[in-house]
């Protein structure tokens, strides 16, 4: 698959998830998460106000006093913050801003981002509030990002921290842009309604990037959006940076906790529908990653975003040490699903759309754009999942996990098979499964896959996902069937009402409640997940995928069958 140079990520902006403790990561990541500044006293910053009129005192901080966030579900917002309101005179070019004490110096060396974690609370209807993110360096040059973030929401925003992130101030100063030099940072709040009284909540101000000297162990590619590692950086390729139309606008990540057992996190972009501009999430690596072990396997991204069935809606991109890009595009094309019945980490809220892992890169296009080089899972340095074709607005996206698990049951050693004419007209294999042309008469006839070869799993049953580009409602339109020791042949069936792909999570054995249930003699909650196959206690020695008279025609489909419920 070609992958368009519209994938290409020019200019970044990153955000992850946070937490309150010094340091997330892990010695294995490269990315780290440290506290700059945390908002809990009301002396521990300076509030300034910029009023070009201090004789008439229109713009000003009002009260300051430390609050207390009581939200019922844990998030980085939890526990105290500092709320300050302000005053806005008529004067557009006004503003009031928090800045790091006089007299003290930072090293930013390394630091890729610094998160903002605040609640800007406007008396205005617009959606969106302006920020001024400005480092003052030793030479005296003062260097301005803006940022827009959400009104009246709690949020963590990002900025990057780089050299070309940042705007040289042309009436300041000439200077370099010297992370070892900073002398103080300053959050602007710029572009303010005016004529009212408006107030921000400030909880913490966060640095993330590569601070411990790297070794030389291959690190975990896998990541938990809801552990609050760090490790992950939210980047947007806007092609027109100055009109700030493209951007992660913030993120929020909810904790597992004893009353709410799910954690993700929920990030929210805005976009103007440029076709060419994107979302994406990045991880890297100081040293490598190497996936050699899992060269069959898949990666599977573990998200939730809004259909979308362009071929490169989802692209997963894997940097390597000699620099080239490797990419594969997948649809966001999930029109059907029936419920989770086990605990999973981020619940039944997310869907997984899988890349298929080869040792010599089938299925992967090298990015044009990038350097030439070799396809070498032992030599990852980064990969990106980026969110294109975005349209036009405001949207969010809700992200559990990226990670590698094992291949599809569905190989080309397989039984293929067909009754009547319907015909299997060419077939293509990757880890994820089988994509083929198919063809029938319309008169009955159907498709199927079967195999004998003993299934390795988890003991709580099968993934079933079958992509079609046709309708075929009938409640048998696909049968799932399995034969064990006992000889006995069982088996479930679904319709397909819509083309795209549907997933069916297939219980053989009954999970264990993630909650506390009544007693149940007549085991009705075993029954209802388990379905046709309750009361199956023998080893599957084989399955079998039927698609069942499909409608007259060519048309394509694609089979995935996993040995795990997810």
């Amino acid at each position: 698959m070609i992958i368009n140079n519209c994938f290409k990520v020019r200019s970044l902006i990153l955000a992850a998830a946070a937490g309150l403790s010094l340091v997330f990561a892990l010695p294995a990541h490269a990315t780290a998460l440290k506290i700059l500044q945390r908002f809990d006293s009301t002396n521990s910053v300076l509030f300034l106000q910029n009023d070009w009129n201090p004789a008439n005192g229109t713009t000003y901080w009002g009260p300051i006093a430390v609050s207390q966030s009581t939200d019922p579900v844990p998030t980085d917002f939890t526990g105290a913050n500092v709320a300050g309101s302000f005053s806005v005179g008529a004067d557009l070019w006004e503003t009031v801003s928090i800045k790091s004490p006089a007299g003290t110096q930072f090293n930013l060396q390394g630091t890729q981002e610094i998160q903002l974690v605040a609640r800007p609370g406007y008396v205005t209807d617009r959606p969106y509030v302006s920020v001024v993110l400005r480092l003052t360096m030793q030479d005296g040059s003062i260097w301005d990002q803006p940022k827009v973030l959400a009104n009246n929401v709690w949020q963590t925003a990002a900025f990057l921290v780089k050299e070309g992130s940042f705007a040289l101030a042309e009436w300041g100063p000439p200077g370099a842009f010297d992370l070892g030099k900073v002398t103080s940072w300053e959050v602007i709040l710029v572009d303010l309604p005016p004529g009212n009284n408006h107030y921000i909540n400030l909880h913490t101000l966060y640095t993330k990037g590569n601070y411990e000297t790297p070794g030389t162990a291959a690190e975990p590619f896998a990541v938990e959006f809801s552990s609050g590692d760090g490790s992950v950086l939210f980047r947007h390729a806007d092609w027109n940076p100055t009109d700030g139309d493209t951007d992660w606008l913030y993120h929020v990540r909810t904790h597992q906790h004893y009353y709410n057992p799910f954690g993700f996190v929920k990030a929210v972009y805005r976009s103007e529908g440029d076709p060419w501009e994107t979302v994406s999430l990045r991880k890297e690596a100081q040293t490598h990653f190497d996936l050699t072990a899992s060269g069959g396997g898949q990666i599977v991204a573990l998200v939730n975003a809004d259909q979308n069935f362009d071929p490169n809606a989802l692209v997963m991109s894997l940097t390597m040490q000699d620099g080239s890009v490797w990419q594969q595009g997948k649809q966001l094309d999930v029109v059907s699903k029936n419920a989770l019945s086990h605990f999973t980490p981020a619940g039944d809220i997310v869907l997984p759309y899988r890349f298929s892992l080869d040792p010599q890169g089938k299925g992967w296009a090298r990015a044009a754009w990038g350097p030439m080089g070799n396809f070498d899972l032992s030599r990852i340095k980064a990969w990106e999942l980026s969110f294109n074709n975005l349209g036009e607005g405001e949207k969010s996206v809700l992200l559990s996990s990226i990670g590698i698990m094992e291949a599809s049951l569905v190989k080309a050693d397989n039984t293929f098979g067909a009754t009547g004419q319907a015909q299997w007209l060419q077939r293509g294999f990757a880890s994820d499964g089988v994509t083929a042309d198919i063809s029938s008469d319309g008169f009955g006839n159907s498709l199927y896959i079967a195999s004998e070869t003993p299934v390795n799993g988890l003991g709580l049953g099968f993934n079933l996902e079958i992509t079609n580009s046709y309708v075929n409602s009938s409640p048998d339109a696909v049968i799932f069937k399995l034969t064990t020791s006992d000889g006995k042949v069982w088996q479930q069936s679904f319709g397909l009402p819509e083309a795209g792909r549907s997933i069916r999570r297939i219980y053989t054995s009954c999970p264990s409640p993630w909650t506390m249930v009544r007693p149940d003699p007549d085991d009705s909650r075993c029954k209802y997940i388990l379905g046709a196959f309750y009361g199956m206690s023998s080893a599957v020695t084989k399955w079998e995928v039927i698609l069942n008279r499909p409608p007259a025609g060519e048309h394509k489909v694609g089979v995935n069958l996993l040995s795990t419920v997810q």
